[in-house]
């Protein structure tokens, strides 16, 4: 643990000491997690959100705050950046459209969209060769979709959720308790459902579905159209890995053979974790790294992209020097870069 510690107090020094436009690297390598880290200069006012790093580029939306008509709105742009950090392109949202709170970054056939985690807010496509957004009401993305299944879910927030395995090739739908679904993965031919709701306290969960034919198969007697739609209770086919309160799970994925998962913890420290006997247990703190993070895209099975803050807010002794990164989590490495 003191390695560890000393570790990633020499990554913040010489963080702190890079000028812009300058990238060091400092790696730290674990038995469980490899992390290397870098920092851009980057000359952009506002909030980081969402990104992607897409044709050897990074695309990532800016947000500033403003308050109109007695509410906070947010004016959003959307950078084109070099691997260096350089501005290539700003493309502003079409006219008097203002992003929501949350929303994904997603490729869909090597193009950029912008889908709401929420409606209602219709989807964009990126128009690379006119530099502008269009509009794509009816573009509908699944949290996850391979060869053999469609994955979709449903939540009615504390009143619980569901998620659904439509097959492919038989056009049956199964169905399964999952409290409030947003991130799907599949590793060694296995599922992973990642869920967290931050009602009170906070509930997240991870659950193993080994095979979605052996879950109970999709209720059609069931009213999905009323406002609070009634959910699934059945844990049929699924096992819970994990399932605890006063954590935020940010986001699970495979790293160096293990499932892995980066989790805020009752104290509000953020950390990379595996889970033991049904617990979280930490494998690497990231609280002198990252004092907040969140994950930005529908991910694939192999990289995943979050962005994170350098400052806690709820810390009075985390350091005070504000700064925003990318967080780049592969099954090899996680890289930070952060913006300066």
């Amino acid at each position: 643990m003191k390695v560890k510690i000393m570790l990633c107090g020499i990554l913040l020094l010489g963080l702190s000491g890079c000028r812009s436009g300058e990238s060091r690297h400092f790696p730290i390598e674990t038995p469980y997690v490899s992390i290397d880290a870098d920092t851009l200069g980057v000359d952009i006012e506002g909030d980081l959100g969402g990104f992607v790093f897409h044709r050897d580029r990074y695309y990532a939306f800016f947000h500033q705050w403003y308050e109109q008509d007695g509410g906070l709105h947010m004016d959003s742009h959307l950078y084109v950046l070099t691997k260096e950090g350089q501005i290539l392109h700003e493309i502003p949202l079409p006219d008097n459209m203002e992003l929501p709170m949350s929303y994904w970054m997603y490729l869909k056939a090597d193009s950029l969209c912008v889908v709401p985690d929420r409606e209602p807010f219709d989807p964009l496509y990126l128009n690379e060769e006119r530099g502008q957004w269009e509009v794509l009401p009816d573009l509908r993305v699944p949290l996850y979709e391979d060869e053999d299944y469609v994955v979709t879910s449903s939540s009615s927030g504390e009143w619980g959720g569901t998620v659904y395995f439509a097959d492919k090739k038989t056009g049956d739908t199964y169905e399964g308790k999952s409290r409030n679904t947003f991130l799907v993965q599949k590793i060694d031919s296995a599922y992973y459902v990642t869920s967290y709701l931050a009602h009170a306290v906070g509930f997240s969960e991870v659950i193993k579905i080994r095979n979605p034919q052996e879950m109970l198969p999709f209720d059609t007697t069931r009213d999905l159209t009323g406002e609070i739609e009634e959910q699934s209770t059945s844990l049929q086919g699924m096992e819970v890995l994990v399932d605890t309160v006063f954590i935020d799970i940010v986001s699970s994925f495979a790293h160096k053979g293990r499932l892995l998962h980066i989790y805020q913890d009752p104290e509000g420290k953020m950390q990379i974790g595996e889970i033991k006997e049904g617990r979280l247990t930490s494998v690497l703190s990231l609280q002198d790294l990252v004092g907040y993070c969140m994950l930005q895209n529908i991910p694939s099975d192999t990289v995943q992209y979050l962005s994170f803050s350098t400052r806690d807010y709820g810390d009075p002794d985390f350091p005070k020097d504000n700064r925003y990164g990318f967080m780049m989590v592969t099954p090899h490495t996680i890289q930070l870069h952060y913006l300066r």
